[in-house]
């Protein structure tokens, strides 16, 4: 199990049988999440960064699928 964890953290890189085997198995959950984690604070770190919008129109040409305000949003 730790050997699993620990090449997911260097490699990035699991086999299907290594990945179901991590996320079948409960008891490793603490330290998967804590390697999870790690490698969130070493590629994104702990910053929080807030965005907002500010609307001029209720156009828009990008098609988010997430906004009422996207491209082909015709309601």
């Amino acid at each position: 199990m730790d050997k699993y964890i620990e090449k997911a953290e260097r490699t990035h890189n699991l086999t299907e049988a290594e990945l179901i085997f991590l996320l079948q198995n409960q008891s490793c959950e603490e330290e998967l999440a804590a390697a999870a984690d790690r490698v969130r604070a070493k590629y994104v770190g702990n910053g929080v960064h807030l965005r907002g919008l500010i609307e001029f129109s209720n156009i828009c040409r990008q098609d988010c699928l997430y906004c009422g305000l996207r491209r082909d949003n015709k309601k």
